[in-house]
């Protein structure tokens, strides 16, 4: 099969909407494509913008996410937070 790279863009929005508004609700394709989708699938997604935002900030931020369920899709509530050096 064939990968789009959709999640990954979907992923560089998200990192990008956290460093620049230090918040993003926000949710992969498959929640559309696969309306039956479960949390579980999208803790996956959520993995990807953690480590991306990790990455990105290099090690010095990291993001909490809350998965919430609007109409019947789940949809990521991330928030951006400095690490603290103590």
């Amino acid at each position: 099969m064939r990968q789009t790279g959709r999640t990954s863009r979907i992923v560089d929005f998200a990192v990008d909407q956290l460093f620049s508004v230090g918040q993003v609700i926000i949710t992969d394709h498959v929640a559309f494509e696969y309306p039956n989708t479960t949390r579980e699938r999208i803790s996956y997604f959520i993995d990807k913008v953690k480590d991306g935002f990790a990455l990105a900030s290099r090690g010095s931020m990291s993001c909490s996410a809350d998965v919430i369920s609007v109409k019947g899709t789940y949809v990521v509530h991330f928030v951006s937070k400095r690490i603290s050096n103590n």
